[in-house]
């Protein structure tokens, strides 16, 4: 009795798929952001902050309509960004270097369309740091690879072919034994998608 009522389910979460409407895509876009390390292991600094760091995005996006007006936009991105951040060393001095850093993300986002183009959109990012360690004062800090953060914002869709996205994005991870927390309390983004 629970096999065939999971089957009935199944082909009907199928031919619910079948019904909506997914189209794919590529994007990109350029941010500004904030980073902040913390919480790093052997006491080389207290902290490595900086804001005004310049990023940029590129990746693919699946559009799939759920029910009218809601839709579904997971997305799989690249990100990197470079820019100067403080290093306030253990010792009490302080001094600015050079950070970047490379990540991919996939933000899974719901979006509600509010008035004919236009959507707000919301929803989690899971972030892997691919790039983001550096000697600092002959140390190497090495971040938390992966974590949790959010994204939110508005879109708006011009046709049936150009997306234009702006959205506040935060990121966050904890700290181990052997390597710092890493977060982005802040970016701003801007992106402009293309559908096919």
């Amino acid at each position: 009795m629970k096999t065939k009522l999971i089957l009935a389910v199944l082909l009907a979460f199928s031919l619910n798929l079948k019904a909506q409407v997914a189209r794919l895509g590529i994007m990109g876009g350029v941010s500004t952001e904030a980073v902040k390390i913390t919480q790093v292991p052997n006491g080389v600094t207290n902290l490595i902050k900086g804001s005004g760091i310049v990023g940029g995005e590129l990746g693919v996006f699946a559009k799939i309509k759920i029910i009218l007006p809601v839709y579904l936009k997971p997305e799989a991105l690249l990100h990197y960004a470079n820019g100067t951040v403080l290093v306030q060393y253990a010792d009490g001095n302080n001094t600015d270097v050079t950070f970047s850093y490379l990540k991919a993300e996939v933000p899974v986002i719901v979006g509600l369309q509010i008035l004919g183009p236009v959507s707000i959109e919301g929803g989690p990012v899971y972030n892997y740091n691919i790039i983001a360690s550096k000697n600092f004062n002959g140390q190497k800090v090495t971040v938390q690879p992966d974590g949790w953060g959010y994204r939110a914002g508005a879109g708006v869709q011009l046709g049936n072919v150009i997306l234009f996205d702006m959205f506040l994005q935060g990121q966050g991870n904890s700290a181990t034994s052997t390597k710092a927390a890493f977060k982005v309390p802040y970016s701003i983004v801007a992106d402009l998608g293309i559908i096919f």
